[in-house]
Parts: C-alpha cells; sequence; structure tokens
C-alpha cells in the first residue's frame, strides 16, 4: 500500500493499493477478480449529453471508490500485513471499501454511482 499526494485535486491523498502484485504463487488478487461489465460512459456519449443537457455533473475518482463499500463475504481476499520495523511482529488489516486498484472497482464504483444518482432523481422528482 503507497500513499499518493497530489496537491491540485480536491483529494489530496489517496491511498493504493497494488492489487497487480503478484505473491510467491505468482498470482496477484486482480488475477482472481473478474472484471464484470462496463458501466462507464464512453467519452463521445458524455460530450454528446452535454450538448442537449443543462446541468453537468463530474466526480473526483479516488472519492467515489472510497464511498462503495466491499460486501462483508469478499472483505476476506482484501486483507494485508503491514509493520513499521522488520522486528514488529506484522499487523493484519482489511479494506472493507473498494481500493483505486482492484480490477473491477471501476465498473462496480460506476454503477453505484448511477443508482445512487436515480435514486437522487426519483427523490426529488415528487
Amino acid at each position: 500500500m503507497q500513499a499518493v499526494f497530489t496537491s491540485d485535486r480536491t483529494t489530496k491523498l489517496c491511498l493504493v493499493f497494488d492489487v497487480s502484485a503478484k505473491g510467491p504463487n505468482r498470482k496477484s488478487l486482480n488475477d482472481h477478480l473478474e472484471k464484470g461489465p462496463n458501466y462507464i460512459n464512453s467519452l463521445p456519449n458524455v460530450l454528446m449529453a452535454w450538448r442537449f443537457d443543462q446541468v453537468a455533473y463530474t466526480r473526483d475518482m479516488c472519492k467515489m471508490f472510497n464511498q462503495v463499500r466491499i460486501h462483508p463475504d469478499d472483505q476476506v481476499f482484501h486483507r494485508f500485513l503491514s509493520r513499521t520495523t522488520k522486528s514488529e511482529q506484522p499487523r493484519v488489516y482489511q479494506w472493507v471499501r473498494f481500493n483505486f486498484g482492484d480490477k473491477p472497482a471501476p465498473d462496480i464504483a460506476a454503477a453505484a454511482q448511477d443508482i445512487g444518482q436515480s435514486l437522487r432523481t426519483s427523490v426529488f422528482r415528487s
């Protein structure tokens, strides 16, 4: 895990876990994750939609991933060890929210954002 610092963005610090790192068996967590359907809008469609709608929304990707929780049954697969010194016993940590590097995370986060938008739209219509 590493912290990525970008001073010019709204999310100054984004924690990134290298889900593509290979273990002793030459496999990574991403090797075991399915990508799933693509829920991310294509750029041409987005640009065309801006020509027809009066309002456009943008989102911060790091914030978006951190808003989507990992299903409790799947959290066990997002465990990792960390220690500050070599003499210290490693501590076990577990992600409970999607990580920026997970293979299916972009599509799941986009689907969650679309569901959230649908819910907001239905609430504000009435």
